[in-house]
């Protein structure tokens, strides 16, 4: 994108896949009819060269990458995007505090998280935020530095507030071991992370298991 960093341009609207009725969409964005509330299911780099997949016109294609997809390459190689993964604009703003974290764990490789976040329409429009949770894993574990775990989307009138809860049990807290096979819960720290985006984290906190 070599025209983005143009200063008569202030915002980007992206349609993704539309639909028969997205010219009518569309114009109540541009318009203000409609406060718009989507975010980005992949990652857009500022150069091809930044992505660390390639086409291969191979029959049988390997799969280097591994583990390291969409935003887990770009935040393992600490490289900043053009729009990161989960992005997207509002006409109104969005405060997060307060982040409580409660976790257990049990016999049989069983662990369950909780937690809750208070998320405030600061702005002058009633709006709809996409509340994104984040795990960072022990490092112990080998995993990207950070994974999607939960979204919640809530519609909040301006100048008001709400609650936003999420939930891990053993399926989010796991990962896959090669030498037993099996799904495991790796012992140590992790740290939850809270916000409108990928490389918008607004809250952290963090938790022993």
């Amino acid at each position: 994108m070599p025209w983005i960093d143009h200063p008569n341009i202030k915002a980007v609207v992206w349609p993704g896949l539309p639909g028969q009725e997205s010219g009518n969409s569309l114009a109540d964005v541009l318009t203000g009819k409609v406060n718009p509330s989507g975010r980005l299911p992949y990652t857009i780099a500022k150069k091809a060269s930044d992505y660390n997949v390639k086409i291969d016109p191979s029959a049988e294609v390997v799969y280097k990458e591994k583990l390291l997809m969409g935003y887990k390459w770009f935040d393992a190689q600490n490289i900043t995007p053009q729009f990161p993964f989960g992005h997207g604009l509002s006409y109104t703003n969005f405060t997060y505090s307060d982040l409580k974290l409660k976790a257990k764990k049990g016999h049989n490789n069983k662990a369950k998280v909780t937690a809750s976040v208070v998320v405030k329409n600061s702005g002058s429009l009633d709006g709809a935020e996409v509340v994104q949770a984040y795990l960072s894993f022990p490092k112990s574990a080998g995993e990207p530095p950070k994974l999607l775990r939960g979204f919640e989307k809530v519609l909040i009138k301006k100048g008001k507030k709400t609650t936003v809860k999420f939930t891990l049990g053993s399926t989010e807290l796991s990962i896959w071991d090669t030498k037993s096979s099996s799904w495991v819960i790796p012992s140590g720290q992790f740290t939850l992370h809270i916000g409108a985006s990928s490389r918008d984290i607004r809250q952290s906190g963090s938790f022993t298991l």
